[in-house]
């Protein structure tokens, strides 16, 4: 979509913008840009993004898939607190970690 810089009046009363004393209209410039980008495409064929990872973040990716889902340690700890009647829930705390959590969203 191309806009017609030369018919706003910005409220000037019919006073033509002008746009660095470029002689050709908006119409040009724009495609102008558009034929550069065909060109530009046309070269490489497919216009594609692409990104490298450093070696800091490969070797961070590689130790968190390598990492267990489920930390079995704590989860035992947990469970025989719960049966031997040591596990407390802290109910002032557990509510104020909600509330932060539901506020994230």
């Amino acid at each position: 979509m191309a806009i017609d810089l030369n018919s706003l009046s910005g409220g000037l009363h019919g006073s033509k913008i002008r746009s660095n004393n470029v002689s050709t209209s908006g119409k040009e410039e724009v495609s102008k840009r558009e034929t550069a980008t065909s060109a530009s495409t046309a070269q490489t064929g497919v216009r594609t993004d692409s990104f490298q990872l450093s070696e800091e973040a490969t070797a961070l990716h590689e130790r968190a898939n390598s990492a267990p889902d489920i930390n079995e340690d704590k989860v035992n700890a947990i469970r025989a607190a719960i049966a031997d009647g040591s596990y407390k829930v802290d109910a002032k705390t557990l509510a104020k970690d909600i509330m932060q959590f539901e506020t994230n969203f």
